[in-house]
């Protein structure tokens, strides 16, 4: 699998961002010097990098890399998309095998859930298929809010579509580690779940009272039990 890493706090320069509807096109070859990225809104595009043939649909996103040549292999009867274009020297890519790519993306949840959450990498996926409701509509308006902020003309406006760009970029990872992860999600245990969510209540409100009765309440199982799962869950970080 092919996927992408981009170093965190380095905001990428967006050199053009907007919308397009075409008809019976094909897209023009050409070999870019910059990132470029498609999300398509509605429709299909055929398109062709480096040889390999990518056939989007609506809600499909694809980032084009630097010094690859891409093309259309197929005319497009209709296509409403997004376009980025977009300068950074923290992006490399590079291929991963299925195995460790879940590995990786499984330790960065876990990290999360303990609340290790300091991002060294991002992992953005070069073809990522965003087409569930929820994606579909979080994406959408991500990038219509880029280009107000691209077509602003104010003061600083450039940082801000930088920022909403790399904002745009991580909601893709967490789409695509969803996605990768879909089987692995569901052997992370419930228990896991509660303790997390019990060590950030205490964490942000430790100045309260917990008692056993509002524990409870708030995760809906016997104390006990909690008790006993977060024991069990504190004594393997000793050993993380």
């Amino acid at each position: 699998m092919y996927i992408c890493r981009i170093k965190p706090y380095v905001f990428p320069r967006v050199n053009l961002l907007n919308s397009i509807s075409v008809d019976k096109c094909i897209h023009f070859r050409r070999t870019p010097d910059e990132y470029i990225a498609f999300y398509i809104v509605k429709g299909d595009m055929y398109l062709m990098e480096d040889q390999i043939h990518y056939h989007l649909r609506e809600g499909d996103w694809i980032l084009l890399e630097p010094g690859k040549e891409h093309n259309g292999y197929k005319i497009s009867q209709h296509c409403t998309y997004f376009y980025i274009h977009f300068q950074t020297d923290a992006l490399t890519g590079a291929e991963m095998d299925e195995q460790p790519l879940q590995e990786l993306l499984k330790h960065n949840k876990m990290e999360a859930l303990q609340g290790k959450n300091i991002t060294d990498h991002i992992i953005i996926p070069k073809l990522c298929h965003a087409r569930s409701h929820i994606a579909y509509d979080t994406i959408l308006h991500l990038l219509n809010r880029g280009r107000q902020y691209f077509n602003a003309y104010k003061e600083h406006s450039d940082l801000q579509t930088s920022c909403l760009l790399l904002d745009l970029l991580i909601h893709l990872s967490h789409i695509y580690s969803k996605q990768i992860l879909s089987n692995e999600d569901r052997n992370i245990k419930r228990s896991t779940y509660i303790v997390y969510d019990l060590l950030r209540e205490i964490n942000f409100n430790y100045a309260e009272k917990f008692s056993s009765r509002l524990i409870e309440a708030k995760f809906t199982c016997n104390f006990d039990y909690i008790n006993r799962i977060f024991k069990k869950e504190m004594e393997k970080r000793k050993h993380i």
